[in-house]
């Protein structure tokens, strides 16, 4: 199935900049613009790539561990789907699963209500967490 975000063409639209600011910049017979991040530049979308794990079908994957800071009792996630405070999230690693509410969300040292999809955030966690651990939406 062709991308509805980039139309196909694997690079996302961008606004245009000029001079040496767009160098970094990919070009493609559409224009410039970045790879798109809803195919990951191939222009199409596999469906199957964007699935949750098979035990957890009934809750959304809305993320991963990337680091732990213990001290702060706190999480660093890379989110695939939006987040907002008040969720009941399930954090599934090695040492089993844990149910919680979303008590705030930090993005650069910002408290915020809502995150979207691709950004990186800080939440508040239970109990230690592994460094790659999935997060799933249990209810909204």
């Amino acid at each position: 199935m062709s991308c509805s975000s980039c139309k196909g063409s694997g690079i996302a639209p961008a606004p245009h900049v000029g001079g040496s600011y767009a160098s970094w910049m990919k070009e493609s017979r559409y224009g410039m613009g970045v790879v798109c991040r809803a195919c990951d530049g191939t222009g199409y979308r596999n469906e199957r790539l964007h699935t949750t794990a098979p035990e957890h079908d009934t809750k959304d994957s809305i993320g991963r561990v990337m680091e732990y800071f213990p001290g702060l009792m706190t999480a660093q996630l890379s989110l695939h789907e939006s987040l907002h405070v008040g969720n009941r999230l399930l954090i599934v690693d090695e040492e089993g699963e844990t149910e919680f509410e979303l008590k705030g969300i930090s993005v650069s040292q910002m408290d915020m209500s809502i995150a979207l999809a691709g950004w990186e955030v800080a939440i508040a966690v239970p109990r230690p967490v592994d460094r790659g651990a999935r997060i799933y939406r249990i209810s909204a």
